[in-house]
């Protein structure tokens, strides 16, 4: 070989490749856990700004709303109030489809929410009906 050819061969380029390949495989179930684990906390995040705003609405405009909880979505409705909430595809909240109605003289009614992803993750939320904290576990 002569000083003046420079280059890598295909075999270098291989194992270059092939290192690469095993660190992605390796690194994979960590990036994907991870990625659910912040699906799942801007999914609370979010169920609990649409009660909060169904809170304020109604103790602003002195009306009752409406909170509708489905498996796939999080309402808010009221004569001039609309909120809604869709859920990404790979996450479910779980449990039946229920209303929750938020009254401006009365205390907030306690809410839980567990949401799933399809791995079978799942994240807690919890709104203190005193404070009106959100917790998630």
């Amino acid at each position: 070989m002569k000083l003046s050819q420079r280059g890598v061969t295909l075999i270098e380029m291989l194992v270059v490749v092939a290192i690469l390949g095993i660190m992605s495989a390796i690194t994979y179930p960590s990036i994907t856990a991870g990625l659910d684990s912040l699906r799942l906390t801007t999914a609370c995040d979010d169920v609990a700004n649409v009660v909060a705003a169904a809170q304020n609405f109604a103790e602003r405009r002195q009306r009752t709303v409406e909170v509708r909880i489905t498996p796939r979505s999080v309402e808010a409705t009221a004569e001039g109030l609309n909120r809604r909430l869709s859920l990404d595809p790979a996450l479910t909240i779980a449990g039946e489809p229920r209303s929750i109605f938020v009254d401006p003289a009365a205390p907030l009614p306690g809410i839980a929410v567990d949401i799933f992803t399809k791995r079978g993750s799942r994240r807690s939320l919890k709104i203190d009906p005193i404070s009106g904290a959100a917790e998630i576990r």
